[in-house]
């Protein structure tokens, strides 16, 4: 038992670490991969349950050491994402097939996108900052497409 935690700890941070060193220094069309929430909507079809969020405690507190955000965002933002995609798997996507993962990816990025940048601009908007709502902004859809 404790070797096959102690495995799945070692894939936990070479994850981050490969997603972290490897995919955003790749062109910009594979860029916005997240494998992040790809390994999310695995966990979360392959167990079944709310298990494995303390991974995502894990992949939270490995975030928030390495970004120079607030401690405690991604600690925060990561269980956020996985509860809602458990709640998308539960309520909408019921079968396990090739297009509920799909789906249950696309719309976790979605919300992954939305949350992140929302938390930006209310902390821009309270600072007394001038800047433009980001769901008016051509770039942020465009970066969500490619």
């Amino acid at each position: 038992m404790y070797l096959r935690l102690l495995f799945k700890f070692i894939l936990v941070i070479a994850l981050v670490i490969f997603q972290i060193a490897f995919i955003s220094a790749t062109p910009v069309w594979l860029r916005e991969l997240n494998l992040i929430i790809v390994f999310l909507v695995l966990s979360l079809e392959w167990s079944g349950g709310y298990k494995t969020i303390w991974w995502f405690l894990l992949i939270g507190l490995l975030y928030d050491i390495y970004f120079p955000l607030r401690f405690g965002f991604f600690i925060i933002l990561w269980p956020m994402i996985f509860l809602f995609a458990a709640f998308l798997a539960k309520n909408f996507f019921t079968n396990r097939s090739l297009y509920s993962f799909l789906g249950i990816t696309f719309f976790a990025t979605v919300f992954y996108y939305l949350v992140y940048n929302v938390s930006f601009y209310f902390a821009d908007f309270f600072s007394g900052g001038k800047s433009a709502l980001f769901l008016l902004v051509k770039n942020f859809w465009l970066r969500l497409g490619d």
